[in-house]
Order: C-alpha cells, then sequence, then structure tokens
C-alpha cells in the first residue's frame, strides 16, 4: 500500500475531527469539503453560521455536514479555551 493509501486508512480508522478557525476562507471550505465528502475526518469551522453558510454557498462548497461553532455567541467558551491550552501544552 503506498504511504498516501495508508494515511488515508489510518485517518478513516481513527475518525478525528479536526477544527478550522476560518470558517469563511475559500480554501479552509475547499479542504473541509473534501475531508467530508471522503469521510476522512468530522469537520467543525469557526465562524458566523450565515457568513459561513454565504461562503460555502459562493463558493459551490458542500460543507453541510460539519459543524459550524460561532465563537462570539458559543455557550461553552471558556471550557474550549481550557481544552485548547490543556492540548496545546508542550508544543
Amino acid at each position: 500500500m503506498a504511504m498516501f493509501d495508508k494515511l488515508l486508512a489510518n485517518l478513516k480508522a481513527s475518525k478525528k475531527t479536526i477544527v478550522f478557525t476560518e470558517g469563511t476562507d475559500a480554501r479552509i471550505l475547499s479542504a473541509a469539503e473534501r475531508l467530508l465528502k471522503e469521510d476522512l475526518m468530522g469537520v467543525i469551522l469557526c465562524g458566523n453560521p450565515d457568513e459561513v453558510k454565504k461562503a460555502a454557498a459562493d463558493g459551490g462548497f458542500d460543507v453541510s455536514a460539519a459543524t459550524v461553532i460561532d465563537p462570539l455567541n458559543y455557550d461553552d467558551f471558556e471550557e474550549m479555551v481550557k481544552t485548547m491550552a490543556e492540548l496545546r501544552k508542550g508544543k
């Protein structure tokens, strides 16, 4: 099995989730669409939900299976910050 094929198989088997902080960026939306279409990872897009949906529609990206989180109106924001700080320790 080629190295890239092995990587894809590992991604599918582990089913991780990736968080993209620039949810309206066309490059991010393109990557998110591919990850979702190929069932490689779960996707969380950060940004205003209406703006993310508009950017996706304008670019022709199907990211309807992604979770969209608005950091300005996220109920568990403080918990998210703590978790991210913990995950980033030592990096």
